[in-house]
């Protein structure tokens, strides 16, 4: 059973919002179309707490489930994963902000708060503790001058956290605002928000008024010391605090603080520390007021200086801080394009100027506050919003009235409340619109309403709001009627309406009734069927666009038509056949909107065209009306938005449904009203606006590198502008980038490049990604620039450094040891050849000097054995037959001394103690025979434990010996020759000195040469060094060899 209490509640709170909707209903709402991001496009959570625009253009959502990140493209959800500590401890987060390192720090529910690291994407969480935060709902945060965060949960706790230790204070700072209860307590109050401004003051917004906080350090690990002053309100003192509970703070560009109470607003003096209170009172409701009054939340600051103030059950509210006025904007269920909740839990207004609603339950709202685009379209169960929207006509009498017609009726606008009067046709009424729909509009220069209904004319009489059709007065205007539709309604300077038909063109003079008709495709006759747009230039010529064919100019005295068709081959010619629209500025140029051609002009003098499409910039080739506006800028309406046309600069602006028109699809329906707006009607209603008041997007976009994937695959932890390392087969790379202004992002441009790889900027249009495959082995630099929707380019952008290591065969490292090798395989090459070549030559010289000894022993025996043997026996013989003093006594000693001279040969050939004695005997011999056989001084001293080398080696060596004294005997002139033989551990050593002439004197006298290089020649057979000192005091040769 429902108790009656509850029932009464219930009652008084639907008795409430019935009067908050009729209060609504009445008052004219400030007109603007909210675009909605929701979880269709990749919202977390339709709860949106807190919103914050960073340092680096990124946008952030806190939501009751998750934090998201947007780009303006694409949105990054971070949520809580279990048993993962770099996670988020929990996923409801009523409360962001970003410090004065750059650090982004999020509010959690029950769960303390985390730190966000950009470079890893991770967090760092710090949790509640019973000491340090009892409550761990961080609902409020602020940082100091000194750097340190206080946090508030919306309890009466107030912590100071400290960003180095990672601790909150233990000290409940909230306890300072502690009072006595009536009852003898201390009370501590609520504090629902705390604020830091831009002089240092902490401002906490309580239940018991509004306190300013000074914080000053004392030193490390010390309290600070706190000062506080209190602001509450004074029934004595208007000037006071309107009321003692405030909600939140908000200090504005101008450094105006603002607080919201709960009977209104406030606006701080702080020189005068005195309050102005400006309460909502738009609602004649008193009731309606005090419950608005309460209810104010989310203060921000467009860039016009008004405030925005979110409620959360009223929707949005605008304050306008020059004028001191409120402007309510509420949620309409029918209305698509606007405030899509009343109830609005967060507010942002980014650097470019839009405003960001977080709304309860609906997801974001945002609205370009800068762009003079309205759109009225037709609102279901709203008879006095446009009954269709399909528009076809739109007029401004002279009196300043908007008439729309459309294609179920006739709408009259008032410009002031925004709403419509509908004139419909009905078959029971004949003075109602003649058909169902108001196809043309022409106001006459007799102030006659003419409106064209289903192929009828009708002139329409705005006071009484009757129509009367004079097509289906045959009898009186003959040939009036006939047609299916009216598609232009024109009048020239004679006061003749033109009426371009489906069937062909007609003239009608409303003073005598007389109808011309211009039959279509006869000879010199008009070119088409169906008309489409009428225009008499200065010159007089009268112009008619047809659907296809061609364009006419018409001969009014020989009522012969001119025709202009498109030829490929011609240059000049009109681009297109279908010419829906013709308009002659304020400066006498004659222009064509085309049907795919583009936009035409024409030159008098030489009866050409000049043409203006796509390729120039035009938004579409497909143009249905023209209008100048007051400034000299051409518009157009095309099948892709308006079109703004600079004729001096030639040059487009271009605007489509996300700047706020009614679609992309136009129609004929054009008007431009004595004020200088322009209306365009097309297939979702009308657009209205003041070109004076368009401005350009000013916002230079910050850019960034969004995602960087590696064969299509995110790389975790790589966005930013840290430098990417990669390995040599990682080479198929991509990357996302984005311009972060949010106005109209498919508009944004982007140029990119790859430094190392590409020498000029790609622009790439709207398009915001690259890739990169088969790259090779090397540092490159990417770097990217961009604009927002109105052209204005970053051109500092953003870089990242990319360094692809080439695998380890094409390193430095390796082709240093490559080359390292390759000197050491040549150099042991050229060893292993220099030895093999050495071997085969001591092989040859071994050869050699074993064929010389073989061939000397077999000398010395012949000698010794045979010419010895057979010179002994002639000697023996003529010793027999010797007498004293006789003359074979010469014979006899020449044979002595033969003898003797063989047996020295043959000695020297093979020396008969060599083999018996050994090396040392054996030169000690050869000196002692040489010095006996000249006058030269022989000296030879061994030394040294000798040793028995092999007889190949000892041979060599003796030969080496007998060689050096030969040569020193005959060519040095030597008086003193010193042999020495020493016998070392590793190696034997003969040197051989002497103090002759020497071999440079003795090269120049044409001596020495064949023995030296003999001598050379054995050395390298033993492989041991030779070493020769030789001068004019002298020659030392030295012979080391090893055992």
């Amino acid at each position: 059973m429902i108790s009656l209490p509850f029932l009464m509640i219930r009652s008084w709170w639907i008795a409430l919002w019935l009067l908050i909707a009729a209060a609504a209903g009445k008052a004219q709402p400030t007109q603007l179309r909210f675009e909605h991001l929701t979880v269709n496009q990749g919202l977390s959570n339709h709860l949106i707490y807190a919103m914050l625009q960073d340092s680096y253009g990124f946008l952030w959502f806190a939501t009751d489930n998750g934090l998201n990140k947007y780009d303006g493209y694409t949105l990054t959800t971070y949520k809580k994963i279990p048993g993962d500590t770099t996670s988020l401890a929990g996923n409801s987060i009523p409360q962001l902000m970003e410090d004065r390192d750059g650090n982004l720090w999020i509010g959690l529910m029950g769960q303390g708060m985390c730190k966000f690291d950009r470079r890893t994407e991770t967090f760092t969480c710090y949790p509640p503790s019973p000491l340090t935060l009892r409550q761990g709902s961080i609902h409020s945060l602020c940082e100091d001058q000194d750097g340190f965060i206080w946090v508030s949960n919306g309890q009466a706790e107030l912590r100071r956290f400290d960003k180095k230790t990672g601790a909150y204070s233990r000290i409940n700072y909230a306890s300072l605002l502690s009072e006595q209860s009536a009852e003898g307590k201390s009370v501590i109050p609520v504090i629902n928000t705390i604020y830091g401004d831009k002089t240092g003051t902490i401002w906490l917004c309580t239940d018991s008024g509004l306190h300013g906080m000074r914080v000053r350090l004392t030193g490390p690990g010390k309290p600070p010391q706190v000062s506080l002053t209190t602001y509450r309100h004074d029934p004595t003192n208007p000037r006071s605090l309107s009321h003692d509970k405030v909600w939140e703070a908000y200090e504005d560009r101008a450094g105006r603080l603002w607080v919201s109470t709960d009977n209104g607003i406030n606006q701080f003096d702080r020189k005068t520390e005195t309050f102005i209170h400006y309460p909502y009172g738009l609602s004649p409701s008193q009731t309606i007021n005090t419950f608005t009054n309460k209810h104010f939340r989310h203060f921000a600051e467009d860039q016009q200086g008004n405030l925005w103030l979110g409620c959360a059950s009223e929707g949005l509210f605008r304050f306008d801080t020059k004028r001191r006025q409120f402007d309510h904007i509420r949620h309409n269920p029918v209305d698509r394009s606007g405030l899509s909740s009343d109830c609005a839990l967060s507010l942002l207004v980014d650097r470019s100027g839009l405003l960001w609603v977080g709304t309860y339950g609906k997801g974001i709202d945002k609205v370009n506050l800068s762009h003079p685009f309205r759109h009225y379209g037709p609102l279901p169960y709203d008879p006095r919003s446009l009954n269709n929207e399909i528009v076809q006509s739109i007029l401004e009498d002279r009196s300043g009235t908007v008439w729309i017609g459309t294609s179920n009726a006739l709408n009259r606008l008032d410009q002031r409340t925004g709403q419509f009067t509908q004139y419909r046709h009905s078959l029971t009424d004949p003075t109602s619109l003649p058909n169902w729909n108001a196809e043309a509009m022409l106001e006459d220069r007799e102030g006659n309403l003419w409106v064209a209904s289903g192929g009828e004319l009708a002139l329409f009489n705005p006071k009484t709001g009757t129509f009367s059709c004079l097509t289906r007065q045959t009898k009186r205007y003959p040939g009036l009627s006939g047609q299916a539709a009216i598609l232009a309604l024109y009048e020239d300077r004679q006061g003749l309406l033109w009426l371009g038909t489906t069937y062909g063109l007609k003239s009608f003079n409303p003073k005598t009734g007389q109808v011309v008709y211009y039959a279509p495709r006869q000879k010199n006759g008009i070119s088409d069927t169906h008309i489409t747009s009428i225009l008499e230039d200065d010159r007089g010529n009268l112009w008619i666009g047809t659907v296809s064919v061609a364009l006419n100019r018409l001969d009014r005295k020989t009522g012969r038509f001119t025709y202009y068709r498109p030829d490929r081959h011609k240059p000049g010619s009109i681009t297109s056949d279908g010419v829906p629209c013709i308009t002659q500025d304020s400066k006498g140029n004659l222009w064509f909107g085309t049907l795919g051609g583009g936009l035409c002009r024409f030159d008098y003098q030489t009866e050409t065209f000049q043409a203006f499409t796509q390729a120039n910039g035009l938004g579409d080739n497909t143009i249905f009306s023209i209008t100048e506006d007051s400034q000299g800028y051409l518009w157009l309406a095309t099948t892709k938005g308006l079109s703004r046309f600079s004729a001096n600069r030639t040059t487009f602006s271009n605007y489509d449904v996300n700047d706020g028109l009614q679609s992309n699809g136009f129609r004929q329906a054009h008007c431009k009203t004595k004020d200088g707006t322009l209306y365009f009607g097309g297939n979702n209603g009308f657009t209205t606006f003041n070109p004076r008041q368009l401005t350009i997007n000013r916002h230079v976009p910050p850019l960034a590198i969004t995602q960087i994937k590696l064969f299509d695959t995110p790389l975790p932890g790589k966005t930013g502008t840290d430098p990417v390392e990669l390995t040599y087969d990682q080479n198929f790379l991509s990357f996302e980038f984005a311009a972060m202004d949010y106005t109209n992002p498919a508009k944004n441009q982007y140029a990119y490049k790859l430094d190392g790889l590409e020498p000029d900027w790609v622009h790439s249009g709207s398009r915001r990604y690259v890739s990169y495959t088969n790259l090779a082995p090397g540092t490159y630099v990417f770097r990217v620039k961009g604009s927002n929707n109105d052209g204005v380019w970053n051109d500092k952008g953003v870089a990242l450094r990319v360094i692809i290591h080439p695998p380890w065969w094409q390193t430095t490292w390796f082709r240093l040891l490559a080359g390292l090798l390759l000197v050491l395989l040549a150099v042991v090459s050229i060893r292993l050849y220099t030895r093999a070549r050495l071997r085969r030559q001591r092989t040859n010289l071994k050869r050699v000097l074993q064929a010389q000894e073989e061939e000397r022993q077999r000398l010395a025996a012949d000698l010794h054995d045979d010419l010895g043997a057979t010179l002994s026996v002639i000697k023996g013989q003529l010793q027999t037959l010797h007498r004293p003093h006789d003359e074979l006594e010469g014979p006899i000693q020449l044979m002595k001394k033969a003898i003797a001279d063989l047996r020295h040969i043959a000695h020297h050939l093979m020396p008969p103690e060599f083999v018996k004695l050994g090396l040392t005997e054996a030169i000690r011999e050869i000196v002692r025979r040489v010095e006996a056989g000249s006058k030269i001084q022989f000296l030879f001293i061994t030394f040294g434990d000798e040793r028995r080398l092999d007889h190949e080696t000892e041979l060599t060596i003796y030969r080496i010996a007998v060689e050096l004294i030969s040569n020193a005997i005959k060519h040095a002139q030597a008086r003193t020759i010193t042999v020495q033989l020493i016998f070392y551990p590793q190696h034997v050593s003969l040197l051989v000195e002497d103090d002759g002439q020497g071999y440079a004197v003795a090269a120049r006298n044409g001596q020495a040469g064949i023995g030296l290089r003999n001598i050379h020649s054995r050395a390298a057979y033993l492989q041991s060094k030779l070493v020769v000192d030789s001068g004019e005091a002298g020659t030392t040769i030295t012979l080391d060899v090893p055992y």
